[in-house]
Order: structure tokens, then sequence, then C-alpha cells
């Protein structure tokens, strides 16, 4: 086992989502907020895998940017789903390429160190991806949603950690580019900042720095590397350092009623 894991050997589910979602892109959020309470209930600690066909998910910076009515709207006649997360972080292109992955786990006695969390995911990434020997850790210059924990290859970021924290549990999660091109989801955040930025004047009001050539997917980075390579190789490397999970699950346990009401309140909480 990996040591300072966050699992103990076979103590834990998977929840994967094998085909990408459709529709209302806050439901996997809903998901983990409403599993995050069982989990601090003393229900198993989970690694929920998941995927949105066409997505934008923006961070509570980037709803408020002056014209981010007019953007949100933009893209929403383009097919592409809006939603605003309640995890740290700015905004996140989704497609069939990117793979979401989630740790659930409860909050431990005393303080909790979220650099360890962020660390254990990275190891975790890297030991699935390749090694930590060629995946560098470290803010990327022009990457959109810039982060302490971009995960990188040859100065390319393919990955973000962000996190989120209940009462009684916790949850570290990532998004990892694993196929398609790095450059159009760069141009689709860039797409939605220059229209959401309006045109205040007020420094303040600007939006992060995005340039097209700092992201990359795996696939762009290790020639044959697809969404489905990546889930096996992590759900690998889960089992190598936990032990096999106690359950898998290929559908959310949650009624479709309590995700939805899930998805309202967040999206009233955090989507003004």
């Amino acid at each position: 086992m990996e040591p300072s894991f966050w699992l103990a050997e076979g103590s834990y589910r998977i929840v994967e989502r094998t085909d990408p979602l459709t529709g209302d892109a806050l439901i996997p959020f809903a998901y983990e907020e409403l599993r995050g309470r069982k989990v601090g209930q003393g229900e198993l600690p989970e690694v929920h895998i998941w995927r949105h066909q066409q997505a934008l998910i923006l961070g509570l910076r980037d709803r408020k940017l002056p014209a981010a009515e007019q953007a949100i709207r933009h893209l929403r006649q383009q097919g592409i789903e809006v939603a605003v997360r309640n995890s740290g972080g700015a905004a996140v292109p989704l497609d069939a390429g990117v793979v979401n992955i989630t740790m659930l786990v409860p909050k431990p006695p005393g303080r909790i160190d979220i650099y360890e969390d962020f660390d254990r995911m990275y190891r975790w990434i890297a030991a699935a991806v390749s090694s930590a020997d060629d995946v560098g850790v470290g803010e990327v210059q022009g990457a959109y949603c810039p982060g302490e924990y971009d995960l990188s290859i040859g100065g390319l970021k393919f990955c973000g950690i962000a996190q989120r924290r209940q009462t009684r549990a916790y949850a570290v999660q990532a998004f990892i580019n694993a196929e398609g091109s790095g450059q159009e989801r760069a141009n689709r955040v860039r797409e939605y900042y220059a229209l959401a930025a309006g045109h205040s004047g007020n420094e303040a009001d600007a939006p992060p720095r995005v340039t097209k050539d700092r992201t990359a997917s795996l696939a762009e980075l290790i020639p044959g590397f697809t969404a489905e390579r990546l889930v096996e190789r992590l759900k690998q490397t889960l089992a190598q350092w936990a032990g096999p999970p106690r359950q898998i699950l290929h559908v959310y346990e949650e009624p479709h009623d309590a995700l939805d009401a899930m998805a309202a309140s967040l999206r009233d909480r955090y989507d003004r």
C-alpha cells in the first residue's frame, strides 16, 4: 500500500459513470454533496469517476465577471451546459475526453492539511499516468484554472486539483484532460472570458489570462493514451495501494428527485 494514502485496505467503493453525462452539469456535484454527507456519517469512502458530454464549469469569480450573464446565455445557445461549482478554482471546459475524479473521505480529527491531500491526488494520478518523475506539479502560467497543484508534462498542463469541505467529510477533485485538444479547450475558456469581461476597464474585473498553448491532453503528450485507459490505470493503481474496492457501481444510488433538489440548491447558492 502506498504510504499515507487516504484509504484503508478494501474500505472504499467506486462509482464510475462509464458513459459521458448529458444535461445538467451540476448533477455530479449534487451527487458528491449528498454522498459526502453519508461518508461523513460513516458510510464507505468513495471514488467518483465521471465525464460530461459538453459543459463549462465556472468558478465563483468567473460567475461575477461584469458580462457573465450574456456570456453564459451565448454558450447555452450553442448547446453548452454552464454551471458554477462549489469548490475552488476557475473555469474548466468538459467534454467526453475529460475524466473527472473525486475522492470522498471522512474528515479526520484535528486540522486538515490541504496540501497533503493535493499531494496524495498528485501521486495517484502521476502513478496512473506514467510516473512522478515525468509529471510536474506547480502552477502553469497561461493555463486555464491555474493553481499550485497544476499537473503537467513538458510544461503543458493536463490536470487541475481542487477541494470541497463539508462538516464531517471532504472531497478532493481533479479534472484530467485525457483525450482531445488542449488548445481547443483553452480557446473555449478564452471565449467565455472575452465575452464575460465586458468593458468595465476595472483591473479588478479582469479574468485570468489564458493562452492557447499551455494546456494539452494526455493523448497529445503520450501517444495512444485514451480516457478508457486512464480510468483503468487509476483503478489499477488504487487497487495496488488500497486493495480492491468493496463495491463498484455504474449508476447513482441517490434518487433523481434528491439530485435535482440538491442541484437546484447549489444553483441558488452559487450561480448568481
